[in-house]
């Protein structure tokens, strides 16, 4: 995905990069970790996705600190005060004068800021944070755990501690390892962690009044579940919410999005960014449409249907669906004559309605409009005898049609099986 440009503006002595992207009714600063590389964040699909779905809702205000990523490199970890120096130089560059504040995985800048700055700060959300580094790098094991990042700082291999999850996926292991070489190099690395189990936030933590939302994963490999509570425990105005999962690394799911939409607007609107779905698929109809037809005349029949269309998009809007057009789908009519537009390769799916066999078929599927459909049986084909029995029941036939399969299967859909022959089946020998 193609990041929005990015910027820059002089700090004290050091130029800091920054973007924003959308025009949502509230500013929202994104700090995405002690380490960041502003553009290399938006080439992984799913972590671009969440921000963009957060853009839905504000206008998002990202940023490298000095020493990483686009900002000006630096020699030593920058100290928490001139973190906060360098986002009031960023704030004041893009003419925020108020803000809300999403720390993901580093408590430190998001708790002093909204501690300093109370009237300029309307909500906080951390994300997988700890008050103390010295319970996230506890003493036996800081040593092994510092030369372990600093041995295998970019190579990818540390993903199994920032996103399990994401182990076997190759492709994101090496996006991560270009994200940690293109961000710092592994010395600084070493710095920033050793400058992260140094930190002890327990005593400002209480000072915190802004609204704040504290959130964390149970499996968290870096930050244990406990020390969010602690945190969350620690500032007066927050409440804590725990999710499942593992990834310390959260903008790949964001499960926690719409809670924070809410959080922050007071309403939820956008979606998750996920390609895993459980969802439903809801056909309405008017009750006797046929006999309808006739009694009240075709235009007041269109004035029905747009009544009807009207209140289903409006459940649609609430309950965040979308309304299928099959106007989006590229459909041909293939010459002056024809029939009219046919969907290419469909595979018909539906079941006998005796036997419960499921018949797989390649039938003729016409476009009649952007919700409906004809269907061209030829008489003895299994599809037509299905519906012939379920006419005679009195009943309405369900089908599935599915479109762009994988060439076995459609080709076992057009293949002359006998009809007790499962085509999917036949399509896995």
């Amino acid at each position: 995905m193609i990041a929005p440009p990015t910027h820059y503006v002089l700090s004290g002595d050091a130029s800091i990069a920054y973007q924003t992207v959308g025009d949502g009714p509230c500013d929202l600063v994104v700090i995405t970790g002690p380490a960041s590389h502003l553009e290399i964040l938006w080439e992984e699909p799913r972590t671009a996705a969440t921000f963009r779905r957060m853009a839905d809702f504000a206008r998002l205000i990202m940023f490298d600190r000095r020493g990483t990523g686009l900002s000006d490199p630096a020699t030593a970890p920058p100290t928490l005060e001139q973190q906060v120096d360098d986002l009031r130089a960023v704030l004041t560059a893009v003419g925020a004068e108020r803000v809300a504040m999403i720390g993901g995985s580093d408590l430190g800048l998001s708790a002093l800021f909204a501690a300093t700055y109370p009237d300029r700060v309307t909500g906080l959300v951390l994300a997988g944070v700890g008050a103390d580094g010295r319970d996230t790098l506890p003493a036996p094991f800081r040593e092994q755990m510092l030369d372990a990042i600093e041995s295998h700082w970019g190579d990818g291999s540390l993903v199994s501690l920032f996103a399990p999850s994401q182990i076997g996926n190759r492709e994101f292991v090496q996006w991560w390892g270009r994200l940690q070489r293109s961000a710092v190099s592994p010395g600084m690395a070493r710095k920033l962690m050793e400058m992260s189990a140094r930190t002890n936030l327990r005593a400002v933590l209480p000072t915190i009044q802004v609204p704040t939302l504290v959130f964390h994963v149970t499996g968290d490999r870096l930050v244990p579940l406990d020390c969010g509570r602690e945190v969350a425990t620690l500032i007066p105005t927050a409440r804590f919410r725990e999710y499942e999962g593992e990834d310390a690394y959260g903008w790949l799911e964001a499960p926690w999005l719409l809670e924070v939409e809410e959080f922050l607007t007071g309403r939820r609107t956008s979606r998750l960014p996920s390609d895993r779905v459980l969802a439903t698929v809801m056909f309405t109809d008017i009750v006797g449409s046929t006999e309808r037809i006739s009694q009240l005349g075709d235009d007041r029949w269109r004035r029905k249907l747009e009544e009807h269309d009207q209140l289903v998009r409006g459940c649609l809007a609430r309950w965040r669906g979308d309304e299928i057009n099959l106007g989006a789908l590229p459909i041909m009519t293939c010459w002056p004559e024809d029939g009219g537009p046919y969907i290419t390769l469909p595979m018909v799916i539906s079941r006998d309605p005796v036997r419960g066999i499921r018949n797989v078929g390649m039938y003729r599927v016409q476009v009649l409009g952007p919700r409906t459909i004809a269907m061209h049986w030829q008489r003895h084909k299994v599809g037509a005898a299905h519906w012939r029995e379920m006419a005679e029941r009195g009943e309405t036939m369900p089908v599935c049609i599915a479109i762009g399969a994988d060439p076995a299967s459609i080709y076992a859909a057009s293949a002359p099986l006998p009809p007790t022959i499962d085509e999917f089946l036949f399509a896995g020998f």
